[in-house]
């Protein structure tokens, strides 16, 4: 996180201590204090604790924009997830995409009804990549992550429980029971490929594929490169 912490100044016409987080003056007490100061701490690590959060300060949930709590939680998914393109935190952003017509609304103004509209939107949409229709399981990826975000939202005081609870019993798309194409599935590569690759394959890389093979691994997990280069 980029941005400095909000100092902690002297209000002249008072001869109190304040900290504006957000645009929002906090007076902590008497300048110069230990209260004051130990009041300036207190406000800094709750914002902290909130990622540094573009709505805190706010008083009320009501003031709490869609828009504001797509910013705070993608802020918040850039720096928790890995930075890589297939990561959460860009899932998380296609799917908040999709948002645009409830930005301006208060975020505890979502209900079950507006994010059924939203996965409409996205069944009529096509893939970011292929183009092709959106499958079942993506769309329902999508939907999940929206009320992941709800649900951090209430973690945070950005959004009521209540809001949460609602979105999170939006049922999920059925196989067999909507129009969403299902995915082929992932089928494993023929023995005859891997070992024709290995030939072409570093040693290390080569051990690695092996492992794989043998244990079931999966290429992030961390045995393998400790066993690999054994």
């Amino acid at each position: 996180m980029a941005r400095r912490a909000p100092s902690y100044r002297l209000h002249k016409p008072s001869g109190k201590a304040v900290c504006s987080i957000n645009g929002k003056d906090f007076y902590l007490g008497v300048h110069g204090t230990r209260e004051s100061k130990r009041e300036y701490s207190r406000l800094i690590e709750e914002w902290e604790a909130t990622g540094r959060s573009t709505s805190f300060g706010f008083t009320s949930v009501k003031q709490v924009t869609l828009a504001m709590l797509v910013v705070d939680y993608r802020a918040f998914c850039k720096e928790y997830y890995p930075k890589r393109y297939n990561s959460e935190s860009a899932t998380v952003r296609l799917a908040t995409d999709h948002l645009t017509d409830y930005l301006e609304i208060e975020a505890d103004k979502m209900s079950p009804l507006k994010l059924k509209a939203v996965r409409e939107k996205i069944l009529a949409s096509k893939h970011h990549r292929t183009g092709n229709p959106q499958s079942r399981v993506y769309v329902n990826r999508l939907i999940s992550h929206i009320c992941r975000m709800f649900k951090w939202g209430a973690e945070n005081e950005l959004v009521t429980i209540t809001t949460y609870q609602a979105l999170a019993n939006v049922s999920a798309l059925k196989r067999g029971r909507c129009e969403a194409p299902e995915t082929e599935p992932v089928k494993p590569v023929e023995d005859s490929i891997v070992d024709v690759t290995l030939t072409h394959c570093g040693a290390i890389v080569a051990n690695r594929i092996r492992m794989q093979r043998l244990t079931a691994m999966r290429p992030a997990d961390r045995w393998i490169e400790a066993l690999s280069r054994r």
